[in-house]
């Protein structure tokens, strides 16, 4: 791993951190880094409430509990790691004892917050909220595992002389001895809590953006965790995988799954439902017949991709196993520790269980062993199919949108669908392309596929999903996108519903903004109440008979001044009805519970809002009583045509250099395909070929394998980029978008354009009539259309290149 490219990294996401006044913000840091976290799988959730307590001693950045509520996750920021000023020897750490002291600030915090010895923090702080709940015996008894994350933007090295290499560090775990009061004082208990410690340096991080989030796999000690040697049996051994058999003890289980809770689920297509269903006849199991249960239940169907095993006396024993899975019996597990949590005797259980190592599979192929596996052995609950799905077509239109719509003003939003393809994007354009392709898409219009479930859902009638936030809005917004091939039907995703998407990420980006942060914002509760707002403002509408205009919103690109004073007003409300109609003191917490959503909706607070003349003048302003649709012609695809001049435009000599300084990680059939593809583009410079997306995918297959391998190569070739050729699919895609927009002929906007070219003897006048043909047909033009048709559209770029050079050698010559 080179220390160098991991700076950069610091540098991007340093850059990606800034607030409206160009400051680095931690509030963004965290947010920034959050979803790493929740693709590894050590959060299940990204609704983290941020909390900024530092007085030299002890430390807190922000702080969630788990889904299943046992496990209390802090975050603590090395302040110094994300400061511009820092020097870069500085950002090389080698010793232990440099990340003790954060973790140290952040246990010290937890451990004075509950023998409470930490004052000068208001209640209605987020920081307050967690004091108050450390203070309870109540709370402490429902958490097992504290996990501390400390954030350092720094590279852990190893140095040896003139040489660094980076490293991994191990922290010990801590525990944390109390004594608890519960039932009004009527019972007295002792508690221990475990700690856990994680560093997420620059070297996770980087690991995390080569590999997609796959960079962590689990690895399960059986001698450690289970307390002795796990017999297992060869069941198979085939080309793929091989299979064993073994049994396990549920003392065991319940230690793993309280280290690890939900990451052992990882590939799991359920979540826990807690104890109804099969899981309330498990709990019976457990407590009334322990000895029967590993005959009642079904077992547990393991997967990982390596193993370390020996054999002794004839018999296989397994030690470990790495990216420890469980694909089938998730309930089964969770269920043993929770009723271990609760004081059942889990000393005589013991479960089967199935262990399948894959062997050379890639990533997607293990995932549809995993999804095979899950379909047909499970049995004990419904599986949903969209669960099981490793690409996702709705998601593929949604970019293909994301390439070809422009706004009113000519802009485009950028889609991330896959993570680290901004910064891929930005790192391959070079030094001065980055900063182009940084303005032509700021972050403000910017998304995730995280992000976009969060902000499609927060219009409809569930604001507590959006709330639970991560994985589970995701799977919503999914089965919402895609239907059940049963009862509902898959939306149709078109131009319409792009733009009805960027109008609820106009409104939801712009209800944030007003709620505030800080102590400029009107509460604490911001993740909750804007999801609630929006909720309401749909409920609004749907009691009245009208839709809400999204179309008003996508034209303006802004919400109104009214609406802008509307939300105030109603954010303020929502927020005190959170509070009020809440059944727990941990707001945030409660807000994920549909009780609340329900309460609220009947309450008189709620339906007086709704007749409020506010209410009125947002009706009236925003009301319609049909939704238009208005487009009929085939929409036009442009994601090849964009991809090919990403490519064409580097040139041949970018992309030999690369090859050739790759030759020791790729093989013959990558270079053989790369250089036919080169030939395609480059051989006829003036009548290239289109590659198409066979080539376009052999071209990025190529990139990604740089950055997994030897990622600082992407920015050693520098190529000369004039512009030209992508200003002038941008004009013919902006043409398109404006006919379509207004219902205009297509043809005759090119053809004038074709006879405007012939008047002024610009070559390949006829192209821009054959493009004008075939946009109307939903063809997007090819390489060679796009060369010939900057005779005309790229002459006002040619114009602007001509004047800086210009400025350029006047201010020289000053």
């Amino acid at each position: 791993m080179d220390i160098n490219e991991l700076l950069i990294n610091r540098e991007d996401i340093l850059d990606g951190s800034r607030n409206e006044e160009g400051v680095i913000s931690q509030e963004l840091i965290l947010n920034k880094i959050i979803p790493d976290l929740l693709d590894t799988k050590l959060l299940d959730s990204d609704d983290v409430e941020t909390c900024f307590f530092d007085d030299g001693k002890l430390q807190i950045n922000g702080f969630m509990l788990n889904d299943t509520e046992e496990r209390l996750q802090i975050f603590v920021i090395n302040t110094d790691s994300i400061s511009k000023k820092t020097k870069k020897n500085d950002l090389e750490i080698s010793t232990k004892s440099y990340y003790d002291k954060y973790f140290n600030k952040g246990l010290n915090f937890i451990k004075k917050g509950i023998n409470r010895n930490i004052e000068e923090v208001q209640d209605s702080d987020s920081t307050g909220i967690l004091l108050r709940d450390l203070e309870t015996s109540d709370f402490l008894n429902k958490i097992d595992v504290i996990e501390i994350f400390v954030i350092s933007l720094t590279s852990t090295i190893e140095s040896r002389g003139i040489d660094k290499t980076t490293k991994n560090i191990e922290f010990k775990d801590d525990k944390i001895k109390t004594k608890l009061s519960l039932n009004n004082g009527r019972e007295t208990k002792e508690k221990e809590i475990l700690v856990l410690k994680k560093l997420i340096d620059l070297n996770f991080l980087y690991n995390v953006f080569q590999s997609k989030g796959n960079s962590y796999p689990l690895v399960v000690n059986f001698e450690t965790l289970f307390g002795g040697k796990m017999e297992a049996l060869r069941a198979a051994d085939e080309e793929n995988f091989e299979s064993y058999l073994c049994v396990l003890p549920a003392t065991g289980l319940a230690n793993l799954y309280r280290r690890e809770s939900t990451r052992l689920l990882e590939k799991n297509v359920r979540s826990f439902l807690q104890f109804k269903g099969v899981n309330k006849g498990m709990k019976e199991t457990i407590t009334k017949s322990p000895e029967k249960f590993i005959a009642f239940n079904n077992g547990l169907t393991i997967t990982a991709t390596d193993k370390d095993l020996y054999e002794e006396n004839g018999k296989i024993y397994l030690k470990s196993l790495t990216d420890f899975q469980i694909v089938n019996g998730g309930q089964t597990t969770a269920s043993i520790y929770f009723s271990s949590k609760e004081g059942a005797n889990i000393d005589k259980i013991s479960l089967m269980a199935k262990i399948n190592i894959a062997k050379n599979m890639s990533e997607d192929d293990l995932n549809t062993l995993i999804s095979d596996i899950s379909m047909y052995s499970n049995s004990q609950s419904k599986v949903s199919r969209v669960d099981l799905k490793s690409r996702n077509t709705e998601l593929d239109k949604l970019k293909s949108l994301s390439n070809s719509v422009v706004t009113p003003t000519s802009k485009k939003w950028f889609f991330e669908k896959s993570r680290g393809e901004f910064l891929t994007k930005a790192r391959l354009a070079g030094s001065n392309g980055k900063a182009k392709i940084e303005k032509e898409f700021p972050r403000e219009r910017r998304f995730s596929k995280e992000q976009l479930g969060k902000y499609y859902t927060s219009w409809g009638n569930t604001p507590y999903l959006v709330k639970l936030g991560g994985e589970k809005v995701f799977r919503y917004f999914i089965e919402e996108l895609s239907g059940d091939n049963e009862t509902k039907k898959p939306k149709t995703i078109d131009r319409d519903f792009y733009e009805n998407v960027i109008a609820k990420i106009i409104i939801f980006k712009s209800f944030e903004k007003i709620y505030g942060a800080g102590k400029n914002a009107i509460g604490q509760l911001r993740s909750a109440t804007v999801p609630y707002s929006m909720s309401f403002i749909v409920e609004l509408f749907k009691k009245n008979k009208k839709h809400f205009s999204l179309e008003k919103v996508w034209k303006e690109e802004k919400i109104s001044s009214n609406l802008e004073e509307y939300a105030l007003y109603l954010m303020k409300e929502v927020d005190n009805w959170i509070k009020k109609y809440s059944l727990s003191d941990d707001f945030g917490q409660y807000a994920k519970k549909e009780q609340l959503w329900v309460d609220i909706k009947k309450s008189k607070e709620f339906k007086s809002f709704l007749i409020s003349e506010n209410s009125k003048v947002i009706l009236n302003e925003y009301g319609q009583s049909v939704v238009k649709k208005k487009k009929t012609s085939k929409e036009v695809d442009f994601d090849v045509i964009l991809n090919t001049i990403d490519i064409f435009e580097k040139g041949r000599s970018f992309y030999k250099n690369l090859i050739n300084d790759s030759e020791s990680f790729i093989d013959e059939t990558t270079k053989r395909h790369l250089s036919n593809n080169l030939i395609k583009l480059f051989s006829n410079e003036g009548t290239p070929d289109d590659i198409g997306v066979e080539g376009i995918d052999c071209f990025n297959q190529f990139i990604n394998t740089i950055k997994e391998n030897k990622p600082e190569l992407l920015s050693l070739y520098s190529f000369e980029s004039n512009d030209i050729l992508k200003h002038t699919i941008s004009r013919i895609i902006t043409e398109y978008n404006i006919q379509i927009e207004e219902n205009n002929n297509v043809i005759s906007r090119f053809e004038g354009f074709s006879q405007v070219a012939r008047q002024k003897s610009i070559p390949y006048a006829e192209t821009l009539n054959d493009i004008g043909k075939a946009l109307a047909r939903g063809v997007a033009p090819s390489l060679k259309q796009i060369l010939q048709a900057s005779n005309y559209f790229g002459k006002s770029i040619n114009k602007q290149n001509s004047e800086d050079l210009k400025k350029k050698d006047i201010s020289r010559k000053l």
